[in-house]
């Protein structure tokens, strides 16, 4: 009885879960980084498929302009846990997961398994801050074209 109840508990959390309020503020729009070195990051978001699947594409440029790396973040959420999870597939054939947590203006990202942040974003109107567990920090700009 007690697992009956915490798994409809579970599920019903799984239900009020949706991508396009865990992206508010990026889904429908490119974000890039120029860093010192002229290399540029840029970033796309598309929250689609009633809000259950989002994607983050991600072209890494060297300062010619030529690609350095590519990737794309497919996310989802866990049917049965609510959790939202991504799966990160790089240009060079790695895959990382993780999970990631919304709160407030700050997305927050989880290694599998693990409750301490690996990295969050600070998302404001026309930025959002990449912060990782060393304190490294980067912004990503609003780009106005909106392509990538």
């Amino acid at each position: 009885m007690l697992t009956s109840m915490l798994l409809l508990a579970t599920m019903a959390q799984a239900s009020t879960v949706d991508l396009a309020t865990h992206f508010k503020g990026l889904d429908g729009h490119c974000w890039q980084a120029t860093f010192e070195s002229g290399q540029k990051d840029t970033r796309c978001f598309h929250v689609a498929t009633g809000n259950k699947l989002a994607i983050n594409t991600h072209t890494f440029l060297n300062s010619d302009g030529s690609v350095d790396e590519e990737g794309v973040s497919v996310v989802t959420i866990d049917t049965v846990t609510g959790e939202i999870d991504s799966s990160y597939y790089h240009s060079a054939g790695l895959i990382s997961y993780a999970t990631q947590k919304r709160i407030g203006n700050e997305i927050i990202f989880y290694n599998l398994g693990s409750d301490v942040p690996v990295s969050r974003w600070v998302v404001s109107e026309d930025s959002y801050e990449w912060i990782n567990s060393k304190n490294e920090r980067q912004v990503y700009v609003k780009k106005a074209d909106g392509k990538p």
